[in-house]
């Protein structure tokens, strides 16, 4: 059905044969044996971006389908706060090696988490709504060194 695909740039050609699918059909469509077929081409502009370990091709003129808030993301946020609101609980007042061992966690990744809950609030939402930016995945934030200021986290390449 379709003879090639080249890419050029940010556009993405493919020519397609629909004389390949009533071929494919051995005979098995009669219908189609006397029908020409005539060969078309398709294009769309795309960008390439990278969204954690995967590269994604986002295709333009394309409809977006509906956001949708990745999962791995929502629990990181979730586990950041409940971390948070165990440190600071009067009554237990663990250490981050509590929590980190209670939870067979690395003490440095529990310790890197908590800066997460202090994400601005914007950000969350986008987060939770899942129209945050492609390339913040729950990875990221966790290697970087996040920023104590909400305008200066808005300012982070996505």
């Amino acid at each position: 059905l379709v003879t090639s695909v080249e890419l050029t740039g940010d556009e993405l050609t493919a020519d397609v044969s629909l004389a390949n699918l009533r071929d494919a059909g051995n005979g098995r469509i009669p219908d189609l044996a006397a029908l020409e077929l005539p060969d078309f081409s398709v294009s769309a502009t795309l960008k390439l971006q990278r969204r954690g370990p995967a590269l994604r091709v986002i295709l333009g003129g394309v409809a977006a389908p509906p956001p949708t808030p990745d999962p791995h993301l929502v629990r990181t946020l979730i586990e950041a706060r409940c971390r948070l609101a165990e440190y600071l609980d009067p009554a237990s007042r663990p250490s981050i090696g509590d929590i980190a061992r209670r939870e067979g966690a690395d003490i440095g990744d529990v310790s890197r988490s908590l800066q997460l809950a202090f994400l601005a609030p914007d950000l969350v939402q986008r987060l939770l709504d899942g129209t945050q930016p492609v390339g913040l995945t729950a990875e990221r934030l966790r290697r970087i060194d996040l920023p104590a200021l909400w305008e200066d986290q808005r300012a982070l390449p996505g």
